[in-house]
């Protein structure tokens, strides 16, 4: 190195740092974007307002994955694996002893409609695998999708009450603001 206009400071790329050093497992460095940074910030108000709701109603959460840890595989029929990923998984007992189990989208409202319907689609092929089902006893999850708007919450539930491939009793549409209500009511009364 010099000091002054012609000094020069040399360094490896990512390129050149694998090239050097292949077993390293160095990987990319990249700071997060600003959608991502508040998707995980939505979950995690999402997760709070579960464990608030329930402490509140003298209940126990009894499980809360996040994901990867909530996600969940099967194969098709013609052996390629599918794949849900919910962005939590939840189960919760009641003072009652009532267990309720919930597998949890939230939407900021950056995906295509369509695409939140195509979602939809692979929850129940999932629910017709019968994996899940097979692994709990034979329950299936309630499966809610929280919004952080309640014209596009209106929208989903509307998408999915006019699409006739699917069971609506499967999916629950709630603003973000209605999640603690959902999550008292518990899963059978909702």
């Amino acid at each position: 190195m010099q000091a002054g206009s012609s000094g020069f400071v040399w360094h490896l790329t990512e390129p050149g740092h694998r090239l050097l050093h292949p077993s390293s497992g160095r990987q990319r460095q990249a700071e997060p974007s600003v959608t991502f940074l508040s998707h995980t910030l939505a979950v995690t108000e999402a997760r709070l307002v579960i464990q608030q709701t329930i402490a509140q109603g003298g209940g126990e959460l009894v499980v809360l994955r996040t994901e990867p840890a909530c996600w969940r595989s099967w194969l098709r029929p013609s052996g390629g694996t599918r794949w849900l990923k919910p962005d939590l998984e939840v189960i919760t007992r009641a003072a009652d002893g009532q267990e309720d189990h919930w597998l949890i989208e939230v939407d900021l409202g950056t995906e295509n409609p369509a695409r939140l319907l195509a979602t939809c689609h692979r929850y129940q092929d999932h629910l017709h695998s019968g994996i899940e089902q097979a692994a709990t006893g034979g329950y299936y999850p309630q499966v809610v999708w929280a919004m952080d708007d309640a014209g596009r919450a209106h929208q989903l539930r509307q998408a999915i009450a006019d699409d006739p491939g699917l069971n609506t009793a499967l999916f629950r549409v709630v603003t973000v603001e209605e999640l603690a209500g959902l999550i008292q009511q518990g899963a059978g009364q909702a």
